[in-house]
């Protein structure tokens, strides 16, 4: 057994202890996390990917994402998660809502840009969504996705075809008014600095 399959779950626990939460382990979920008692759940498979959709689906003022690699294939398959997301985040921006999206620039040591992300921002601007890229010496690492300013999922899961059907990713929902107001503070903070 791969020793990061155990670090990922106790790395969330802590997160969880430091915030005062009771992490809810509820891998491979289908319903919406909107609807459960619990104010927290673990994202592991396929809940990951539901329930983003079903939060920028259900959001009502503003959606913002922070996201280290977001990969849109050539071909731009309908059926592609992160084409999905992406479209879905269109969709809300349509119905009212702000979307706003910080994706990586990043400059490899050798000192070529790593174009990853190069074809998701073309793609989100030809949608109309706003997308600021961060500084070339500055790695926005984060995979954080905060919504209407009250609902926060982060953890290890990129934006691409293999974060959602082939590595062992983890990640958690969260629905706390501080926890979302302190990662919205600082999203805010690098999204001004990126004007």
């Amino acid at each position: 057994m791969c020793r990061f399959a155990l670090v990922i779950p106790f790395y969330i626990m802590v997160l969880c202890s430091a915030f005062g939460l009771n992490p809810v382990f509820a891998a491979e979920s289908k319903g919406s996390p909107k609807q459960e008692q619990s104010a927290h759940k673990l994202l592991v498979g396929a809940s990951y990917f539901h329930t983003l959709m079903d939060e920028i689906n259900g959001a009502e003022e503003q959606i913002a994402v922070m996201m280290y690699a977001c990969v849109i294939p050539k071909d731009l398959r309908d059926d592609h998660p992160v084409k999905q997301l992406v479209e879905a985040l269109a969709n809300a921006q349509k119905r009212g809502v702000l979307v706003r999206v910080i994706l990586d620039r990043e400059i490899r040591r050798d000192g070529s840009e790593d174009t990853i992300n190069n074809r998701a921002a073309a793609f989100m601007g030809q949608l109309g969504l706003a997308v600021r890229r961060d500084e070339p010496d500055q790695r926005s690492h984060s995979k954080l996705i905060i919504v209407d300013g009250k609902r926060v999922v982060l953890g290890s899961a990129n934006w691409t075809w293999s974060a959602f059907y082939r590595n062992r990713e983890h990640s958690i929902w969260l629905a706390d008014d501080s926890i979302a107001t302190t990662c919205l503070r600082d999203f805010n903070a690098v999204w001004q600095g990126l004007e």
